[in-house]
């Protein structure tokens, strides 16, 4: 029932956004899109077609669109914006395809991401996935230790994506603190590296407060992405960057319109 009424709810934005996509229209427009696994799989909202996955990432390198990560974007903040054609790609969660699918088809593109992490489910070896909330994986493997090491290796960005990977807008402020800093400690211990990147874990605007906001900042990172659907803009939060979402039902042609900003006249719909 959840899945259907997904599904018709992805077709009404289309609608929309074909009919009045041109009214947001910009193609100049820096933006950050958001990826969770690329994998076949029974759920679109979660598993991206590997083949298709490719092909918007071929978009991306024939249209000579330029790859930052995160901690680009935030270490040359607002002036950026002024670059010519970019994107931040992000990929959310820790599904081990990252390492065995994603990362050999960014690097056959030249194309650079940020991976943000929940460390609970990060161990010695690729394990099945222990929190409810990440149930949409229950038949894929988390990444481990040793594969985000490749990753970084491979030039790629870590960011955290808490520990727990709960709606921390629902709860104590004493567990939202523990959470992201716990994170945060496990990532820089692990990987010997400073972590600075979160991603609100279901980050719509009910994901997270000014309170969870101000416990993030306290506990040392200088950017948090959300899931607000636009594109970048000079006068924005650093830590409350929107996001786009790609899921495994936008075709190419859907991957364009998102990129140009023809769903951005939609966002009271998939922002909520």
């Amino acid at each position: 029932m959840v899945a259907a009424k997904s599904h018709r709810k992805q077709i009404i934005q289309y609608g929309l956004a074909r009919t009045f996509g041109w009214a947001s229209r910009n193609i100049t427009a820096k933006r950050i899109l958001t990826f969770h696994s690329v994998a076949v799989g029974t759920d679109p909202f979660a598993h991206q077609n590997p083949e298709l996955f490719e092909q918007q990432i071929r978009y991306l390198a024939e249209n000579r669109y330029m790859s930052y990560r995160i901690s680009d974007i935030i270490s040359r903040w607002p002036y950026i914006l002024d670059e010519e054609r970019w994107v931040a790609l992000t990929f959310d969660d820790g599904v081990d395809n990252a390492i065995t699918t994603v990362c050999p088809i960014l690097q056959r593109y030249g194309i650079k991401a940020t991976f943000f992490i929940p460390t609970l489910c990060i161990k010695e070896q690729r394990t099945l996935p222990e929190r409810e909330m990440l149930s949409c994986y229950q038949n894929n493997h988390m990444i481990s230790w040793h594969d985000l090491s490749v990753i970084v290796d491979s030039g790629h960005e870590i960011g955290s994506h808490g520990h727990s990977h709960v709606k921390l807008s629902r709860q104590s402020e004493e567990f939202v603190r523990e959470d992201v800093t716990l994170s945060k400690k496990l990532l820089e211990n692990n990987l010997m590296m400073s972590i600075k990147s979160f991603a609100y874990p279901f980050g719509r605007t009910d994901a997270f407060t000014h309170n969870t906001r101000k416990i993030i900042s306290e506990a040392g990172y200088d950017s948090c992405c959300t899931m607000m659907s636009r594109s970048l803009a000079r006068g924005d939060d650093l830590l409350l960057l929107p996001r786009t979402g790609i899921t495994g039902l936008d075709t190419l042609k859907t991957f364009i319109m998102k990129l140009n900003g023809d769903y951005d006249c939609i966002r009271w719909i998939y922002d909520r």
